[in-house]
């Protein structure tokens, strides 16, 4: 089956907003390809799914401070 770039692009961004994934690895894993073909595609240099990533790395790290600075 051929993937398209765009496609899986657009199901790489949602998996990582819907699951709050961190790494490229865990989006492999939500997608219905293989990771080689991920990777062929040179997805995992898309600045699209870097910001996602980043974006949910960030929530976490504030959310967690927050926590932890209002804690006795």
């Amino acid at each position: 089956m051929a993937y398209k770039y765009k496609n899986l692009e657009k199901e790489s961004l949602e998996a990582i907003v819907k699951y709050k994934l961190f790494f490229i690895a865990d989006v492999c894993s939500y997608l219905p390809c293989h990771y080689a073909t991920f990777y062929d595609l040179k997805l995992h240099e898309s600045d699209a799914i870097k910001d996602a990533l980043t974006k949910v790395k960030t929530d976490l790290k504030v959310s967690m401070r927050s926590k932890w600075y209002k804690s006795s």
